[in-house]
């Protein structure tokens, strides 16, 4: 019973209260300008984080590629010397 009340209560508030379903003002607002804005700020921050992901995981292949470079170099060169 109660859960149907607290459903029954949700289902009023979203009908009685359409408006406050909306993030903020910014997001629809009539000058193209601003929504220019708004599309450009979202792309890059949501390109930013796998950017950085990305970026990141070419450097650390780097890392790894060179360090196993010098690891090969230094065992061929304990070989030769034995």
């Amino acid at each position: 019973m109660r859960r149907v009340s607290i459903l029954a209560l949700a289902l009023v508030a979203i009908v009685a209260l359409p408006d406050a379903a909306h993030a903020c003002a910014v997001c629809f607002d009539a000058s193209d300008e601003n929504r220019q804005a708004f599309l450009v700020t979202t792309a890059f921050l949501s390109l930013l984080p796998l950017g950085m992901v990305t970026g990141t995981g070419i450097w650390l292949r780097r890392r790894v590629r060179e360090r196993d470079a010098s690891g090969a170099e230094g065992s061929e060169s304990e070989s030769s010397s034995s």
